[in-house]
């Protein structure tokens, strides 16, 4: 356990490249659930998604204390960004838009 990514997003829309970039990276999340508005994520699956700073505090201190959980939201972060976002992914859904 080496690194926990936080994001606190207050307004926004569509996907967000940093939340990508950790999910591809392996790190593990806590982030608004306005960051995590539009991108498909689960709360306790493949991130972490907090509502309040006290949210905020519980799930960080859960992942920088139990490796457990910090394994799991890493190792269901890469399984999200291999099936999203990855050029195999992305293909297929371009070629599904291009074929509609």
């Amino acid at each position: 356990m080496e690194i926990v990514f936080i994001l606190l997003i207050l307004y926004g829309a569509g996907i967000k490249g940093k939340i990508v970039s950790a999910l591809c990276h392996g790190v593990p999340q806590v982030v608004s659930d306005k960051a995590a508005e539009a991108m498909g994520l689960e709360h306790d699956l493949n991130v972490m998604i907090a509502t309040d700073a006290a949210e905020f505090a519980e799930y960080i201190v859960t992942l920088y204390s139990d490796q457990t959980a910090w394994t799991r939201i890493a190792d269901q972060g890469l399984l999200k960004a291999e099936s999203s976002y990855s050029k195999v992914a992305m293909s297929s859904r371009i070629s599904e838009l291009l074929n509609e």
